[in-house]
Parts: structure tokens; sequence; C-alpha cells
């Protein structure tokens, strides 16, 4: 990926708001006698970096997603059994069952803010001032527009990241969970 690479210092995941590492590339001239228009050079190469990264992200999100949705579902089911359950039981169960909630809590959390940096490349302006209709936009102008898009892009995906950590995390705890509950409250 050309303009996508970039060097993370060791520190970067314990940051506490990521900022996306963006290695800026000199924005390329068109070559002499095929025009100036916004898909010459690296610029297409570029755009398909763009949208492999957007796609990424998307696998990532879906998957923290449906994690946190099925334990949502799961955790109507397994109550049930909860509430069943001898007092202490139910309350070791409870009270094992809220740093589950918690880390599904921060995946949430992570997926909102993933959502808003996905949508800071639908908030850029299409071109910058000077192109119409009748002046299609400089290569510089579309080149800006496919950094601003990568650098929101990056920020997504890195977000989206960690929350299917926190995901993968929290649905394997609620697995582990869900069977001691069963465990627990069998005969009851």
């Amino acid at each position: 990926m050309s303009i996508l690479t970039s060097t993370r210092p060791e520190h970067f995941d314990s940051l506490p708001h990521p900022t996306p590492p963006v290695r800026r590339v000199a924005t390329p001239e068109p070559e002499p006698g095929h025009g100036s228009g916004p898909a010459d050079g690296p610029l297409l190469g570029t755009l398909a970096d763009v949208t492999e990264l957007a796609g990424q992200a998307n696998q990532t999100t879906v998957f923290a997603t449906w994690t946190v949705a099925t334990m949502g579902i799961g955790l109507m089911f397994v109550l049930d059994r909860v509430q069943t359950a001898r007092l202490p039981v139910a309350v070791l169960l409870l009270g094992l069952l809220l740093p589950i909630l918690a880390a599904a809590g921060q995946t949430v959390l992570l997926l909102s803010r993933a959502g808003a940096a996905g949508a800071a490349v639908g908030g850029v302006p299409r071109w910058s001032a000077g192109a119409s209709a009748d002046r299609p936009p400089s290569v510089h102008q579309v080149w800006d527009r496919l950094h601003l898009a990568t650098a929101a892009l990056q920020c997504r995906e890195l977000l989206a990241r960690r929350a299917a950590v926190w995901a993968g995390a929290a649905g394997l705890g609620f697995l582990a969970w869900s069977l001691l509950t069963m465990a627990l409250t069998r005969g009851t």
C-alpha cells in the first residue's frame, strides 16, 4: 500500500486519543501530454488503497458488532437461569458479569468513535474551491481529498481494531460466564 505505509512509535497504542499515523506523499505532477485529470499518476493506486482500508475497517466493525449483539441476545436467555438461582449464587454470577458488561460497553464506545471517524470522510468538502462543472478539479485537489480520506479511514480502522479486541475479550468472558451459570444453576 503506497500512501498507507507509516512508521508507528512503540507507545502509539497507549495514547489516550489515537492520531492516525499518516505519511504525506508528495503530490504527483501529471505527465506531459497526458492531461491533468484527477485519475492521472498514482491517484488510482491511492484510491484503491483507500478502498481496501475501508473494507478492512468494515470487516472489523462487523465482527465487533456481531459479538456484542450476540452477547445481548444470549444475556436475555441466561438471566432467566440467574433469577431462579439461590441468592448467594445469583450475587456471585452478577458480580462476575459486571467486568464482561464493562468490556462490551468499551466495545460500543470504540465502535461509535470509529463511526464518527469514518463519517469525517463524508464531511470533507468534495473538492476544493475553484473546481466547477466546466473546470474539473486539479490533481492537487484530488490528492488533498485522498489524504483527508486516508487519515479518517486509518483512524476508523485503528478504533475498529481496538473494538474488536475488546469484543473478543468480552465474548470469551461471556461464554465462560454462561457455562458457569449453567453449571451453578443446574437443578434449580
